[in-house]
Formats: structure tokens, C-alpha cells, sequence
């Protein structure tokens, strides 16, 4: 067979290497705080991109430079913690009895108050089917507004105990039929932040809840419209330069101030070492993020990475398919069936729900 010619085989190789270092350099950057350099906020978000490229290159290496077919296959393997984490695949299994059902939701402001054709509240009636043991919410209504009261009366049904924290105008709830011991505020920028409620089950095993909202981007709903028909090439897309540069201010902007927010929730972790630790909540950030990796090296376990499968999109608007809403534990807990509800359309974000064993002697 003729060989290809040299300059053929060379542009390829190099293509090759680039796009494997980009995809460790981006694997890399979740251990750089955005603080020191923003635009690394933005380069992670990079992450199934550069991936993607490198998928792509594999076949012309080995159509024009089999003899380097081993560089996309190191750019993968020395990645596939990285590639694990954002997107798992696990072998399905039931929960064991005994796991308690924790679930995490942002309900932007209970889905607008919608109400189901039985006209109770369509987000209270879903938490309350859920039959989870332990509930999160994030914008769970607003400070000043005494119309979601009514909700919260409607969930006391399914729920003995609820407790709620107000991040500005925001309201970060828990419901659960756990004793809710006390509530403090371990960070906050505006109307973003995070909480720890202490609850007490009926064992007495203390649990250090933490509920996160995370500081968001900041995208406006037609900033967001925008980016889809840019991902979409859609037509009508008005100065996608000029859109491009906005949209990459606010993101760059957004990682920082979330960077600060995940080494305050970081120190804090590190003061309930060894205790029982459950963290969920909106993180406003991708599994390949400084974010999401500052909180889980807290010796912290990502429940979807670790009993869940695929991307786990849990924001449902426009084209930003990524996980951003997270469970993770302390070693006190196995995961189980760890899942996003993308059945559940009336908040613009998916649910997130897993299972929990307690593990003896921990």
C-alpha cells in the first residue's frame, strides 16, 4: 500500500497532539481557582468539546499516521477520571432496604405557583409523590412574598418537618420527616450562597445537610435564546461576535465569584471532616469545574458519578446540555440508582434524586 505523503501525516499527528492537549489542559484546570485566572472558568466549560476532537482525529491517525495511534488513545486514558466524571456509565442496581431517597430540586420559584387540574401546586404535589426521605430545594420562593405559604402548607401534609434559609430574596428549603435541629448560613453573595441544616433521624446519626446555590452566570433568557441559535447555526442570529464576547464576560465573571463561593464551602467542609456529610444543590457549574472538584476533594463522593449514567443534563433550557445540580456524601454512604428526572419539565431544571446506604462502622 502506498504511504501516505510525509506532510499528509505530519499535519495530522500534530493535530492529533493538539487536541489531546486540550483536553489535558482543560482536565487541569479544575485545579486552578478562576481567582488566579478566569478565563479558565470558561476553558473547562470547553471540556466535551476538546473531547469530542480528539474522538474525531482518532480515525485519520489511523488512515495517515497509524504508527501514532497511540496518541488519542494516552490523551483518553490518562483523562478517564475526568471523562468518568463527566459522564459515568455504572452497571444499574436496586437499592438495597434499608437507603434513605435524597432529592435536590430547583424549583424556580415552584414552576411560577403552577397548578395541576386538581389545582394544587404541581411542584408540591411531585415532591410529595417522590416519597424521598431528605428534600433540597433551591429557590424555593422569595423572602418577601407570603403567597408560597400556602405551598408550604401543602407539603406539611407529606412532610413533618420543614426549615428554610433566605439567601436574599432567595430561599434555600429542606423538607424531610427528620428532626431539623438548627440552620446557619456558611456563605452568600447576593442571592446566592449555601446553608447547613442539622437533622436528626430517629437513630440518632446526626446528618450535616448542606444546600447550595451556587453563584449563577447571569444569563438572561434571550442571551440564552442567542447562544442556542449560535450552537444551532441558526438563522436571525443578530452580531454572534459581539454576542460571544457578552456571553463570555458574564461566564468568566460568574467563575470567580463561584470559585470564592466553593473555597467557603471548602474550609467549612473541612471543619465537619469525619462527620456525616450530605451536599446538594445547584452548583451553576459543570462536573469539570473548579467548583464541582474544590467541594468533592473534601473527601466528598459525587453520587451520580458513582451509581448514575450518561450526562445527566439537569438544566433544561435552550442548547446548555450539562449536569449542574449535584448529591455528594461523605464515606458514611453507598450510593444507589443515583438519577435526573427529565420527565419533570415545569422548573427549568431536572430534579436530581438518589438512594443512600448507611455503611456500619463509619
Amino acid at each position: 500500500m502506498t504511504q501516505p505523503p510525509g506532510i499528509l501525516q505530519k499535519v495530522t499527528v500534530a493535530i492529533a497532539w493538539m487536541a489531546v492537549a486540550l483536553l489535558w489542559t482543560c482536565a487541569l484546570a479544575v485545579y486552578i481557582s478562576p481567582e488566579h485566572c478566569r478565563w479558565l472558568g470558561v476553558l473547562t466549560l470547553g471540556f466535551p468539546f476538546f473531547l469530542l476532537g480528539v474522538l474525531l482525529v482518532w480515525p485519520f491517525v489511523l488512515l495517515f499516521a497509524r504508527r501514532w495511534w497511540w496518541v488519542p488513545l494516552l490523551g483518553l486514558t490518562l483523562c478517564f477520571f475526568t471523562i468518568r466524571t463527566y459522564y459515568p456509565i455504572n452497571i444499574p442496581s436496586s437499592p438495597p432496604k434499608g437507603c434513605i431517597k435524597v432529592l435536590s430540586y430547583n424549583t424556580c420559584g415552584f414552576a411560577g405557583l403552577k397548578k395541576d387540574s386538581m389545582g394544587r401546586y404541581a411542584v408540591a404535589e411531585y415532591l410529595a409523590a417522590s416519597q424521598a426521605d431528605i428534600i433540597c430545594l433551591q429557590e424555593a420562593g422569595f423572602a418577601d412574598s407570603q403567597k408560597y405559604d400556602s405551598i408550604y402548607k401543602q407539603l406539611h401534609e407529606s412532610y413533618q418537618h420543614y426549615d428554610t434559609v433566605h439567601i436574599g430574596l432567595n430561599t434555600l428549603s429542606v423538607l424531610t420527616n427528620y428532626r431539623v435541629l438548627r440552620h446557619r448560613v456558611i456563605c452568600q453573595n447576593g442571592l446566592n450562597g449555601a446553608a447547613e441544616f442539622t437533622l436528626l433521624p430517629a437513630s440518632g446519626d446526626t446528618i450535616h445537610l448542606i444546600n447550595c446555590h451556587l453563584y449563577s452566570m447571569h444569563i438572561s433568557p434571550d442571551e440564552r435564546a442567542s447562544y442556542a441559535n449560535m450552537v444551532t447555526a441558526a438563522e436571525g442570529t443578530e452580531d454572534p461576535e459581539a454576542t460571544s464576547r457578552l456571553l463570555l464576560s458574564k461566564i468568566s465573571r460568574a467563575a470567580v465569584e463561584r470559585a470564592r463561593q466553593a473555597d467557603e464551602l471548602a474550609d467549612y467542609l473541612k471543619q465537619l471532616e469525619g462527620r456525616n456529610v450530605i451536599v446538594c444543590g445547584d452548583f451553576n457549574d459543570s462536573p469539570v469545574s473548579y467548583t464541582h472538584h474544590r467541594i468533592a476533594s473534601c473527601g466528598l463522593t459525587d453520587a451520580f458519578v458513582a451509581a448514575g449514567n450518561g450526562l445527566g443534563r439537569s438544566f433544561n433550557r435552550d442548547a446548555i446540555v450539562v449536569r449542574i445540580d449535584n448529591i455528594l456524601h461523605s464515606k458514611h454512604w453507598k450510593a444507589y440508582r443515583c438519577e435526573v428526572d427529565d420527565s419533570n419539565k415545569d422548573s427549568d431544571h431536572y430534579p436530581i434524586a438518589c438512594y443512600l446506604k448507611r455503611l456500619k462502622g463509619k
